[in-house]
């Protein structure tokens, strides 16, 4: 009987203890991390993915030949508009030029003799004129007036066109003096050089390329989205994880008879590298609720969440209204829960917890 006794006493301290160690493990509070929620109004958007390109890439060259005398920019350079991009040897043509000025102002010594002559040729026969009308000179004096005015009207004529092809003479070599500079038309990035100093260039033959300053960015739009932009508008686009802002300034109304996209072009000020990807966010509709982690989520019957209660957690339902990249807006969170965001595996409702970012 004494046995029986200790035995079920032994047994009670058993139970005691297991009971009052579980107790303590229940206690014991589970380390988490939290996010105190806010509710938003958020901007959807599709998203495209475009190319960094060129607007315009020019091909530049002299339009007369000669020897590169002077570079004033290499391959990378911006370029300003009005800026001298390179320089031929003018020499020659200056020389030219000068001979031309002053086969010009031969030109125009002899015009101005040759308009007298004719202004005195003309008063001559008028007055000739006259006095045969009266009678006072024969018809063969008349006549020899009338010789003398088509001989001068002949040579002022003739110094005339020797004149305006002097004037045009003149007026190729000025131009080919100006055109031994080559001048940047717009601002850009020089993308080559093709001749050194010294090296003899043709006319009309390509001595540096040069493109737009800033690129633009190309993409194709859906037909189902085409109706969601317009000329001008503003879009978000990212290049190497950088944020920036472009505007339309194209869009295509014809679809490609390939992809059945429009085409797109959005300008920006930003000196990007060609041929780099873009990512292009087109707003869509406006969604509202809390951005969580996708992580912080769970799924059974409904989705749901865990939050912080006190010290306790709670387990709130959720529905999800739109998956943005590597977070998701939910419906049925308030502001202020303070959502657990790590620290959720192996978590029920109703742990005791520790939230170890407050």
């Amino acid at each position: 009987m004494k046995k029986i006794f200790i035995l079920l006493l032994i047994m009670i301290l058993a139970f005691n203890t297991s009971c009052s160690n579980e107790e303590i493990v229940e206690k014991i509070p589970k380390s988490v991390l939290v996010r105190e929620i806010t509710n938003y109004d958020y901007q959807n958007y599709e998203l495209y993915i475009g190319t960094v390109q060129s607007s315009s890439v020019v091909k530049r060259s002299f339009e007369i030949s000669g020897k590169l005398k002077k570079l004033n920019i290499k391959k990378g350079d911006i370029v300003k508009e009005g800026m001298v991009l390179a320089k031929i040897d003018a020499e020659g043509y200056e020389i030219a030029f000068s001979a031309a000025s002053g086969e010009l102002n031969s030109a125009a010594g002899q015009l101005s003799k040759a308009k007298n002559a004719y202004s005195f040729a003309q008063e001559q026969y008028s007055d000739a004129l006259t006095l045969y009308e009266n009678g006072v000179i024969s018809k063969n004096e008349l006549d020899k007036a009338k010789l003398n005015l088509d001989i001068t009207k002949g040579d002022y004529n003739s110094a005339a066109g020797v004149y305006n092809q002097a004037k045009a003479n003149v007026d190729s070599k000025e131009i080919n003096k100006v055109n031994t500079e080559l001048i940047a038309l717009n601002d850009g990035l020089v993308v080559d050089v093709l001749y050194k100093e010294g090296e003899l260039v043709s006319a009309g033959y390509p001595v540096i390329i040069v493109r737009d300053k800033y690129p633009i960015i190309r993409f194709g739009i859906s037909q189902n989205d085409f109706n969601l932009i317009k000329l001008g508008d503003k879009l978000k686009l990212t290049v190497n994880d950088e944020d920036i802002e472009g505007e339309i300034t194209l869009i295509d109304q014809v679809p490609d008879l390939v992809t059945l996209t429009y085409l797109v072009e959005v300008s920006v000020k930003e000196d990007l590298t060609l041929g780099n990807f873009t990512k292009i966010k087109i707003p869509t509709t406006k969604i509202s609720g809390a951005k969580i982690p996708i992580n912080a989520i769970k799924s059974g019957s409904q989705d749901y969440v865990f939050v912080v209660d006190g010290k306790e957690v709670k387990k709130v339902n959720v529905e999800i209204v739109e998956i943005l990249e590597s977070e998701i807006v939910v419906n049925g969170l308030k502001d202020g829960d303070k959502l657990i965001i790590e620290g959720i595996k192996n978590l029920s409702a109703g742990d005791i917890v520790k939230v170890n970012n407050e």
